[in-house]
């Protein structure tokens, strides 16, 4: 069993902590589970209810094949909805049995919620959210109120220390773009990390669930929060790999009574996104895709661009995903706006081998399909050295060639 004692609620210094004991069996592990926010908002933190907790500890209890005892209220509509559906779901797309969820009650608590939240990573994604749901054309009752910033593994988890100081910077170029757009920015943290780091997962396969997991621990605040889209629904399918491509039917099944959670964005793929939002000068000035930090900070191994330096522009311009935005740029003919946030001559000696990554799995992965369409629509070139080195990625020898090409793991 996996048990979510009551949560509570207290203060430290200028913290507030929203925290529940738990106790996993199979892992032999019992610790809090917190979330922490600065006195501002910490107000906002729901104690009647142990919501986030229950969402943050579901694929944990569902890869160990333990039921989650609740010994708290739940939300009735949450409840019935991971019973129903995302159990179901999760079970089909990463192999499991189905568990269950066994709640002290089970309630429909009356909160006042009113705001209307998003998160700010500063991405393309994150980026045509927040301009949308701030425009003259978006409806009232879905324009934004606050923005957010979560630390719940986006940036690593192996070194702690390290992932620290990288949110840290991270959190102030964020606080000036939120200053310059006049929303409040909720700093929300949590140590949901330590629940995974005894089971087999990667951050890709989990930062739905983590991320929902941030926001249900304020249902007194939103009313309804904002998802940046990661794929459009028309490419909606299950998926252990990647359940980014299940969230147009998770987040209707992770909402409350109190807080409904919103896709953003689901008729778009990246690369619309990026064609709509290039011309916009906040963009131009705060745009950060970079993921530098979560391969450095998790020793990960890389590609044959394994020089990932601070250099001397914000986005280190050598990673997958700076590359990845860098060519949707400048196939739009928009990547010289972006000179002061990207390493263009950088780019320029890595991009026919990531073009050959582009072609290479075009049939494989939707980024890359989404990518290699625009390139075609919009006649941009590409080399034949290209064209011949995809021939690496569609017969899958990837880890041939970066052994070949000297790539291991990143070294800073």
């Amino acid at each position: 069993m996996i048990i979510i004692d009551k949560p509570f609620i207290q203060t430290l210094d200028d913290k507030v902590y929203y925290q529940a004991h738990i106790t996993d069996e199979k892992a032999g592990y019992a610790n809090d589970c917190y979330y922490v926010a600065e006195k501002e908002f910490g107000k906002y933190f729901s104690d009647e209810v142990a919501d986030a907790f229950v969402i943050g500890l579901l694929l944990p209890a569902l890869q160990s094949n333990q039921d989650i005892i609740v010994k708290a209220a739940m939300s009735e509509k949450l409840y019935y909805s991971l019973s129903n559906t995302a159990i179901f779901a999760y079970s089909k797309a990463f192999g499991y049995q189905e568990n269950k969820i066994i709640p002290e009650q089970l309630i429909n608590p009356k909160i006042d919620s009113f705001g209307v939240g998003t998160g700010c990573s500063l991405g393309i994604d994150s980026f045509s959210t927040i301009l949308h749901h701030t425009s003259i054309s978006c409806e009232e009752s879905y324009k934004l109120s606050h923005l957010t910033f979560f630390n719940v593994g986006s940036l690593g988890e192996k070194n702690v220390d390290k992932v620290k100081e990288s949110y840290q910077k991270e959190l102030e170029n964020v606080k000036k773009f939120a200053a310059e757009i006049n929303l409040p920015l909720i700093s929300l943290e949590s140590n949901l990390a330590v629940f995974f780091s005894h089971y087999d997962y990667n951050f890709n396969q989990t930062h739905v669930i983590r991320g929902m997991s941030m926001v249900l621990s304020m249902q007194k605040l939103f009313k309804k929060y904002i998802y940046s889209s990661g794929y459009p629904i028309s490419e909606i399918h299950l998926s252990g790999i990647d359940p980014t491509y299940m969230e147009a039917m998770l987040l209707p099944a992770l909402s409350t009574e109190n807080t409904e959670l919103i896709v953003g964005g689901p008729n778009q793929s990246r690369t619309d996104k990026a064609r709509i939002i290039s011309d916009n000068e906040m963009v131009q000035k705060y745009l950060y895709v970079c993921v530098k930090d979560l391969v450095v900070n998790n020793d990960m191994h890389y590609g044959p661009w394994v020089n990932i330096d601070e250099g001397h522009t914000r986005n280190c311009s050598g990673c997958d995903k700076c590359l990845r935005t860098m060519v949707t740029l400048d196939a739009l003919g928009k990547l010289e706006k972006y000179s002061e946030l990207f390493d263009i001559p950088k780019y320029h000696k890595l991009r026919k081998l990531f073009m050959a990554k582009i072609i290479g799995l075009r049939n494989k992965s939707f980024v890359f399909k989404d990518m290699f369409n625009l390139v075609h629509k919009e006649s941009y070139k590409i080399s034949m050295i290209s064209r011949i080195l995809s021939l690496i990625y569609q017969f899958g020898l990837n880890d041939l060639y970066y052994r070949f090409a000297g790539a291991g793991k990143n070294k800073k």
